[in-house]
């Protein structure tokens, strides 16, 4: 029996590309995290800036496969797919110090007829960054398609906002949160949970700490 709690889910930067993987990564202070990311041919990477700063993801000069976000204010993201295997060095247009690489794999472990491989298991992943003070980005997996929704609750057990995108496919998701419920009005600092549930197949709750 589901438990009381109510259910009121964030609905920003959710995406998934052709069943295939996305990975996330987050923008914050100089540092894009997590670093050195390693993924494979046809995966898909999402940049998210939770920083208060403009910045940008662009590959280094002479890159085979060059790439440039764009200027990416608060909350924005740019995602890309990868399709050339090898070693791409990247960095923030704006702040040049701020440096990462990105390797693309050829893809060796596939599920039978889609060359991504699929998620072994249900996950919800701890948010990023937590504590957080202006928005965060919350990252889950399903290895099997179901009906979804995502609650964010406040220490009360109440409703502060819900995100209910219907039936979703194998693959990896992300919802960014920035504070904000269900009217848009800012919430206050403090303890709160998030509830990812997957028909009757999935159901799992964590906790993040907001500071204003």
């Amino acid at each position: 029996m589901k438990k009381p709690l109510s259910i009121l889910i964030l609905s920003l930067g959710l995406a998934s590309i052709s069943q295939a993987t996305v990975h996330n990564i987050s923008i914050v202070g100089f540092d894009f995290t997590p670093p050195d990311m390693t993924i494979f041919q046809g995966d898909t990477v999402r940049w998210t800036n939770l920083d208060g700063t403009l910045h940008t993801s662009t590959s280094d000069p002479g890159s085979t496969d060059p790439w440039n976000s764009g200027t990416l204010g608060q909350g924005q993201s740019f995602q890309r797919q990868f399709n050339v295997v090898g070693t791409f060095p990247y960095h923030c247009a704006i702040h040049p110090s701020s440096l990462d690489t990105l390797k693309v794999e050829l893809k060796t472990d596939v599920r039978s007829g889609d060359d991504s491989p699929r998620p072994r298991e249900f996950r919800l992943q701890q948010n990023f960054p937590n504590p957080f003070n202006a928005s965060t980005l919350i990252n889950y997996e399903l290895p099997q398609g179901g009906e979804v929704t995502l609650t964010i609750y406040n220490v009360l057990g109440q409703k502060v906002r819900i995100y209910q995108p219907g039936r979703q496919s194998a693959g990896s998701y992300s919802i960014f949160w920035d504070g904000r419920n269900q009217e848009g009005s800012l919430v206050g600092s403090g303890i709160y949970f998030y509830r990812l549930e997957v028909g009757d197949k999935f159901n799992q709750v964590r906790k993040m700490i907001f500071i204003k």
